[in-house]
């Protein structure tokens, strides 16, 4: 279940966002796009283990992903939406 329901933590998920806006408007230097890539692996390794964790949940419970997904109360999406 925890793995299921892996994500980044508030502070990260924060800095990604504000990372991402300043991405947009083209002024992310050299620090803050490394820490973007970094940022945006992490989000990728999260979604592969809470995929991966869903999966097997799913397979466990004889369920669908999408039931899982909604009995877990996660849509399986990066931002937790």
């Amino acid at each position: 279940m925890r793995a299921a329901k892996a994500q980044l933590t508030p502070a990260s998920d924060r800095r990604l966002k504000t990372l991402i806006a300043r991405g947009e408007r083209g002024r992310l230097t050299p620090d803050e796009l490394a820490e973007y890539q970094a940022l945006a692996q992490e989000v990728q390794r999260l979604d592969a283990a809470r995929f991966e964790g869903l999966a097997k949940l799913a397979r466990s419970r004889g369920k669908s992903l999408r039931s899982m997904q909604a009995e877990i109360g996660r849509d399986g999406g990066a931002d937790g939406t």
